[in-house]
């Protein structure tokens, strides 16, 4: 008997586009980046907030020189994949501190320029190139 799947019964397919099978962790990436710029964040502000009776902090400061990276573990190896192209600025007035980085997507590099090629499509850096 054979049987005829319905919408339903289909697998779902995912919506980024395909690539080696290699380079299947490269799906979280975006994640991935975004963490390491919320952690940077949150590690800038720890370091400008006032300690105890210490001055209150006011200015603006830009992003001179920095390096963003990210980490995937796949289950033969991992790869890091390092940027140093991040810009931004931080500002600081009354005890607060907001900071703005961005990093162009395409700018991280690996040392595999085919796993490089594979995360710029699994994250649609030509859509989305700057996070």
């Amino acid at each position: 008997m054979h049987r005829t799947a319905t919408m339903s019964q289909r697998p779902q397919r995912s919506r980024l586009p395909a690539v080696a099978p290699h380079c299947a962790p490269l799906r979280a990436l975006a994640w991935a980046l975004t963490g390491a710029l919320v952690r940077a964040t949150v590690l800038v502000l720890a370091a400008a907030e006032p300690a105890g009776a210490a001055p209150d902090i006011t200015g603006t400061w830009s992003v001179q020189t920095g390096e963003v990276s990210y980490r995937v573990r796949h289950i033969m190896h991992g790869a890091e994949g390092i940027s140093r192209e991040v810009r931004g600025q931080a500002t600081c007035a009354g005890g607060v501190c907001m900071l703005a980085l961005s990093v162009p997507v395409a700018s991280f590099v690996t040392r595999d320029p085919d796993r490089d090629r594979d995360m710029r499509a699994v994250t649609r850096a030509a859509q989305h190139p700057m996070v």
